[in-house]
C-alpha cells in the first residue's frame, strides 16, 4: 500500500504542473482599440503592431474600412502586454494590384511611436503624419 501511495504522490504534482495555467494566463494584458488615419483619411487594410519595449510577445491587428483596429495578443486572446510599446504600421498589399502601386502606410512604416498600454480598456488612435 505504501508503494502505491509513493507512486501516486509523485505523479499527481507532475499532472497538476502540466495541466496548470498556460503562459498567457499568467500575464497582464490591456484591451487596445483605436483608429488609424493617414492624411486625415481612415487607413484601410493596414497592419498595426505593438512591440513591448521591455520585451515579450508583440500584438497585431488589421484595420477595417473605417481605419478601426482591435489588437490580438494571440489567436485566442485580445490585447497587448501592459507597459510601454513601440507602434508600427505597414501596408497590407493587394495581391491583385500592380507591383508599382504605392500605399500611404508605406510612407510611415519607419515612423515609430511609443505608447503606454494600461490594464483595462485602452483607446489609442494613431494619426499620421
Amino acid at each position: 500500500m505504501s508503494i502505491v501511495f509513493v507512486r501516486t504522490s509523485l505523479i499527481v504534482p507532475v499532472v497538476f504542473t502540466a495541466v496548470g495555467c498556460s503562459e498567457t494566463d499568467a500575464i497582464e494584458l490591456g484591451d487596445v482599440t483605436g483608429t488609424v488615419t493617414i492624411d486625415g483619411v481612415p487607413a484601410d487594410e493596414v497592419r498595426v503592431t505593438f512591440v513591448p519595449v521591455a520585451g515579450g510577445r508583440s500584438s497585431e491587428a488589421t484595420t477595417d474600412a473605417e481605419g478601426r483596429y482591435l489588437l490580438y495578443f494571440s489567436a485566442s486572446k485580445l490585447g497587448a502586454l501592459v507597459g510601454e510599446h513601440r507602434v508600427a504600421i505597414t501596408a497590407i498589399p493587394d495581391n491583385n494590384a500592380q507591383s508599382d502601386v504605392s500605399y500611404p502606410a508605406d510612407a510611415y512604416a519607419a515612423a515609430r511611436r511609443q505608447v503606454t498600454v494600461e490594464a483595462g480598456e485602452n483607446l489609442i488612435d494613431l494619426t499620421y503624419p
